[in-house]
């Protein structure tokens, strides 16, 4: 948890919910803000073997059913 969003909270809170769950997701939706779409991010993902989902442009309605 932090006061801050950014670029080390959102890497170190996907970090932590790996560790903590013990497993990765196969899928991973988010929004389109711009601290997921960073390359470091993305690699992150990668790494761990997920892939990402991101809601279309101006469409909160994609989150619903995740």
């Amino acid at each position: 948890m932090n006061h801050r969003m950014d670029r080390a909270s959102v890497m170190d809170a996907l970090n932590c919910a790996i560790k903590q769950r013990g497993a990765t997701p196969d899928i991973l939706h988010q929004d389109r803000g711009s601290l997921y779409a960073m390359v470091d991010y993305r690699a992150l993902l990668a790494r761990y073997a997920v892939r990402e989902s991101m809601n279309r442009k101006a469409d909160c309605w994609d989150n619903a059913p995740m």
